[in-house]
Parts: structure tokens; sequence; C-alpha cells
């Protein structure tokens, strides 16, 4: 497989685990992975997640670097609202406003790619 099939797969895999295109309210797929930071699966998230981070203001990329456990071991909306003086609540404001951030990236990235 060529590495833009590769990239391609990646984002969709990241996607699918922020739970683009899912139910309002439903449970994030990638908290099942989080725990295990050895896991493919949990390098692979991370791995794209790094590739697009940039794009996010310095708030949001704190909040899914906390959230996400990239350096550490991950923490809850309630401990990543406190370390930044906010709210659980604001915290997942945060948090929901860099996803959908990081969604329209990766689907620009992917009409990119397909219109080449």
């Amino acid at each position: 497989m060529d590495k833009n099939n590769a990239d391609i797969e990646d984002a969709m895999f990241y996607l699918k685990m922020i739970g683009h295109g899912s139910d309002i309210g439903t449970i994030k797929p990638y908290y099942k992975i989080l725990n295990d930071r050895n896991s493919d699966d949990f390098k692979r998230f991370i791995s794209v997640y790094t590739k697009f981070k940039d794009s996010l203001s310095e708030k949001e990329q704190f909040v899914l670097d906390e959230i996400y456990g990239v350096n550490k071991k991950h923490v809850t909306l309630k401990t990543a609202g406190e370390m930044l003086g906010v709210g659980p609540e604001r915290a997942r404001q945060i948090t929901k406003k860099a996803e959908f951030r990081m969604v329209s990236l990766i689907n620009k990235r992917l009409k990119e790619n397909t219109e080449e």
C-alpha cells in the first residue's frame, strides 16, 4: 500500500475514533484506546492528531493533548478544565470545537488528495 493510501486510511480511522458522524451524546470511540498507550490503535490515533494539531489554537492543543494523553496518561475533562482554570463543561466545549476543526482540516486534505 502506498503512503498516500495509508494516510487516507489513518485519517479515516481518526475521524471514526472521534465519533465523526455518530449520534450526539454517544461515548467517543477513542476512550477505549486511551489506556493502552502501546497499542497500534493508540499510536495511529495520536499520529494523525499530531500531523494536524498545529492548526489548532494553543488552548485547543492543550486540552486535546491532555485528554488524549499525548505525552502522559490521559486526564478527564474535569482535570483538563481545572488545569486551564475552567469547568468541565467549558473543557468539553473546547474539545468539541477542536475536534470539529480537525474534521474540517482532515476532510480538506482528503479532498485535495482525491483531486490529485
